[in-house]
């Protein structure tokens, strides 16, 4: 995993958090487009086989790029392998369309980014598209789970500090951040191997009362547009002026209380 880069996210990263609360389905890697040969390769020699390749495959996130699925008949499995462009996968997970699926297990690290949601077995959307929310969250509300998209319609979180708070909507993260949940495995040796330098990220469809209007996203000149297909405020990774840095002036706090 270390050497391609690869993660494991979707379900089994969940499960990661909360062992043994449901029964996962095919296995999710989540890999670095120019890592394809040799991971195939690895696979193949433990006698998987590619069953349907998809090179343009279409999912809601700017940086996956295409999917192939793999079987094996002994053990009884399937396992997606889904590409991504750049060199950390991880920038796919802040693109995810819940919170709640944004956790993933590195070659050293198992890491949530909302552990402050995802541990209390809830979560915010980060899409609002009717294609993509039903169907997936009703999957996750069946085993257990609640999937949101205000955060006061959680009464733990409806006093929470506005762009503070790490499970805030309106915070711009970081994944070097205290909000981010970082997990040593008891093999690791290197902690930071999938780790990128910098990457930020913005809820985009979630927010904090009902009824708040849809924010914007950076359009791809940089302009301010309407909320879209892409649903991310970020959707690149962010060249801090130093490098490392990736230090956010959120402003003076805002405490956000039911009205």
């Amino acid at each position: 995993m270390e050497a391609t880069r690869c993660i494991i996210s979707g379900s089994y990263a969940l499960l990661a958090f909360h062992p043994g609360a449901f029964e996962a389905g095919d296995l999710d890697l989540y890999v670095p487009l120019d890592s394809r040969g040799a991971v195939i390769a690895y696979f193949e020699r433990a006698g998987f086989s590619i069953t349907e390749s998809t090179p343009d495959y279409a999912y809601l996130s700017p940086t996956i790029r295409s999917l192939d699925r793999l079987t094996s008949t002994w053990p009884t499995s399937a396992i997606d392998i889904v590409y991504t462009s750049g060199a950390s996968p991880l920038k796919a997970i802040a693109e995810f369309h819940s919170t709640l699926l944004m956790n993933a297990i590195t070659s050293s690290t198992a890491i949530s980014f909302y552990p402050d949601l995802t541990l209390r077995r809830i979560g915010l959307t980060n899409y609002g598209l009717p294609s993509v929310g039903p169907a997936v969250f009703k999957k996750y509300r069946h085993r257990g789970f609640r999937i949101e998209g205000c955060l006061d319609l959680f009464d733990e979180l409806e006093d929470h500090m506005c762009t503070v708070d790490r499970s805030c909507p309106s915070t711009t993260r970081s994944i070097h951040d205290h909000g981010v949940l970082s997990i040593p495995l008891d093999c690791a040796e290197d902690l930071s191997s999938n780790t990128p330098t910098t990457l930020v990220w913005k809820l985009a469809n979630a927010s904090c009362f009902p009824g708040e209007p849809d924010g914007f996203t950076l359009g791809p000149k940089g302009d301010l547009c309407e909320f879209s297909i892409l649903h991310l405020i970020f959707i690149n990774y962010i060249i801090c002026s130093s490098a490392g840095d990736t230090s956010i002036d959120s402003g003076s706090p805002n405490r956000r209380v039911r009205p």
